[in-house]
């Protein structure tokens, strides 16, 4: 089964490993999509289900190389394995400059693909505010992508992010932090500050390999996914190897109400606690790894930020620092600079350092 997948600019790289360490596929990048193939329909829950860089999952149903090449009755697609008898369904444009154009493209293929589906013996409905199914045309810079969504919706801004900070980003990105930090599974890690707990829940999704969309998932209606069980395979648990702190109350209310709807209150010790008690509250040397989110009110205390980092900080662990752009860091004595790099999300720019503590 081909399949392909929708990434937010700059997180091409990260999705391509995540897809090989989830489902062991080789993807080819495309723009930001990026295509692969699996080998059964149970990789395709577990990627709907536990992707966290992706923005859309889609089955591959055919491309084109411009608009009047859309032959969608030409495709050799077993439609019935993936419509019901009754269905509605709408068709989004993607990545195609112009209201209009998008519009007329997405008018064009819908009449294609009714006709072609009631060829089929098929009763489709055209609804645009709340279709069952929906069907996607990508632009990727040279060629057209027809898909179908696996889930039904953008799934980069997380359904447990009820209770959010202004001053953090989306799930994908800060998976995408998180995972440039180098983290492991099992590593004793120590985030601050929690902010909505964006990243620590990232954290503990992904070391714990909790599913962050198991319910209601459109996959589940197709008729050819209709015996497959929804359920995961059992995981090894990492608890309580993920710590966070904050001290405003409000930070900390959010951060556990969002943890407890993704249901990963058990791996994560939130604490209330100022930047300079970090050496009261924790052991010398306890994380193997630490991560920061500085605002730029926080910047005044980045020589405290270092001093409490190397006390609680594991000889060979690593510091990792995510901030505005523009931001002028040098590593502290002890510590060599791994990483540093610029990434921007919309209007929102952010600098990356990653430093090695010494042996």
């Amino acid at each position: 089964m081909h399949l392909f997948t929708l990434v937010n600019p700059g997180l091409e790289l990260l999705a391509q490993q995540e897809i090989k360490e989830l489902v062991k596929a080789k993807a080819t990048i495309n723009g930001s999509a990026l295509e692969f193939s699996v080998k059964n329909k149970k990789d395709v829950v577990l990627l709907a289900q536990q992707a966290q860089s992706f923005r859309r999952l889609l089955i591959l149903l055919g491309r084109f190389d411009s608009p009047d090449s859309l032959a969608v009755e030409e495709l050799a697609i077993p439609w019935t394995d993936y419509f019901p008898p009754q269905f509605s369904f709408k068709v989004e444009v993607q990545n195609v400059s112009g209201q209009e154009n998008r519009f007329e493209l997405a008018k064009m293929t819908a009449g294609k693909l009714f006709s072609t589906l009631e060829k089929q013996g098929l009763k489709p409905t055209l609804e645009v505010k709340k279709p069952q199914y929906i069907v996607v045309v990508y632009f990727t810079g040279s060629e057209y992508l027809l898909g179908l969504d696996c889930c039904g919706k953008d799934f980069d801004g997380r359904d447990y992010r009820v209770f959010p900070h202004q001053a953090t980003f989306k799930g994908d990105l800060a998976y995408y932090f998180l995972r440039s930090s180098g983290y492991t599974p099992g590593e004793k890690l120590l985030i601050g500050f929690v902010r909505d707990g964006g990243l620590a829940i990232e954290a503990a999704l992904y070391a714990n390999k909790i599913s962050l969309r198991s319910q209601n998932l459109i996959l589940s209606t197709f008729p050819n996914f209709a015996s497959l069980s929804p359920a995961l395979l059992s995981q090894e648990e990492f608890k309580q190897s993920i710590s966070a702190f904050d001290i405003n109350p409000t930070n900390l209310i959010a951060a556990k109400k969002n943890a407890k709807l993704a249901k990963v209150s058990k791996f994560i010790d939130f604490h209330k606690l100022t930047l300079d008690e970090l050496d009261v509250r924790f052991s010398p040397e306890q994380f193997d790894r630490i991560i920061f989110h500085l605002t730029k009110k926080d910047e005044d205390k980045i020589n405290e930020m270092y001093y409490q980092a190397n006390y609680v900080l594991k000889k060979g662990g690593f510091l990792f620092i995510i901030a505005r752009s523009g931001l002028e860091l040098a590593a502290p004595e002890g510590y060599v600079l791994k990483l540093q790099q610029d990434i921007k999300r919309g209007e929102s720019s952010y600098r990356l350092w990653l430093m090695g503590k010494k042996n």
